[in-house]
Order: C-alpha cells, then sequence, then structure tokens
C-alpha cells in the first residue's frame, strides 16, 4: 500500500498539471483578496482577515474548484484501464485493495497539496504591502485550521473518493 501511495505521489508530482492546479487555486484567492473590490464584508469594522470572511470565501472558492477532483482521483484507476496495464496488475498475488487504496491515497495527498494554494494565496494577499493596515488584523492559523479541518478536506475526501470510486468501477470520466 504504501509503495503505490509514494509511486502515485511521485507521478503525480512530475506532471505540470498539479502544479498548475495549485497556482490557479493560489492566485484566485490572492487576487479576491489583495483587491479592494471583490472581497465580501458584512459592515464597516469587519477585519477583511476575520475568520467569517476567510471561511466565506475560501469555503466558496474549494466548492467551486471541487470539479478538479475528478482529475485528479478518477485517474489513477483509469489510467491502468486505457492502457491495458489493470490485467496484469490483478494477476499478480499483490492485494487488490491495498493497491486501490494506495491509489486513492496517493491522489487524496497530491489534492491536499493541490488546495493548500487556496490558504497560502490568502496569507500571502494579505501580507502584501498596498493592504491597508487599519482593515487587517493579525494572523489567526486557527482561521485556516479550522476551515480545512472543518469544511475543505471532509469535502475533498467525500468528492474523491466518489471519482475514484466512479473511475474504478465504471472504467470512464
Amino acid at each position: 500500500m504504501f509503495r503505490e501511495t509514494l509511486f502515485e505521489l511521485k507521478y503525480r508530482f512530475k506532471r505540470p498539471a498539479t502544479y498548475l492546479y495549485f497556482a490557479v487555486l493560489l492566485l484566485i484567492p490572492f487576487a479576491m483578496f489583495s483587491s479592494e473590490k471583490l472581497t465580501i464584508q458584512t459592515g464597516d469594522m469587519i477585519l477583511k482577515n476575520s475568520t467569517f470572511n476567510i471561511t466565506f470565501m475560501l469555503g466558496l472558492i474549494s466548492k467551486i474548484a471541487l470539479i478538479l477532483c475528478a482529475s485528479v482521483m478518477g485517474v489513477p484507476v483509469l489510467r491502468d484501464y486505457e492502457h491495458k496495464f489493470d490485467q496484469i496488475l490483478y494477476s499478480t498475488p499483490m492485494n487488490r485493495i491495498n493497491y486501490l487504496i494506495g491509489r486513492f491515497l496517493g491522489s487524496f495527498l497530491t489534492l491536499i497539496f493541490i488546495f493548500s494554494g487556496i490558504g497560502i494565496g490568502t496569507s500571502l494577499a494579505f501580507i502584501m504591502p498596498w493592504q491597508d493596515s487599519q482593515f487587517i488584523g493579525a494572523f489567526n492559523l486557527f482561521s485556516y485550521l479550522n476551515l480545512y479541518l472543518i469544511v475543505i478536506i471532509p469535502n475533498l475526501f467525500f468528492v474523491g473518493g466518489l471519482c475514484f470510486v466512479g473511475g474504478a468501477y465504471f472504467k470512464k470520466m
């Protein structure tokens, strides 16, 4: 299982699409939070990096970006099927469940890396010199951890799992 996970991670991090997805998800919140016009604030005295703003905006971005789950999570099992390698794999004495779990974990960790661009882009936007410091509060790591642990990672797991199982079961995207 760990061998398959490492294989999938090595494969994914050699692909330019992984870094392209990461860059896009980094640039979208960076542009939104570094601009005066694209932020959502509920009042005059609400800080741009308040927990509410961060949770609302990054939650929205992450839900839109869930489309990427299909291109990352559905591909590992489809790749074997399309190249007719699945018959060779499953004829060996390896455990099919461990193989699929390893592929899933490798793709899921890649997806977490890609979606970490959202938080990094937001953090970078708030430290830019053109930001008005009276509307920026102190950096609060809990705002980001809370969002990732409660919203983003469970959504990635659920949607990614559906895409992975769909690719494994139906053998097409």
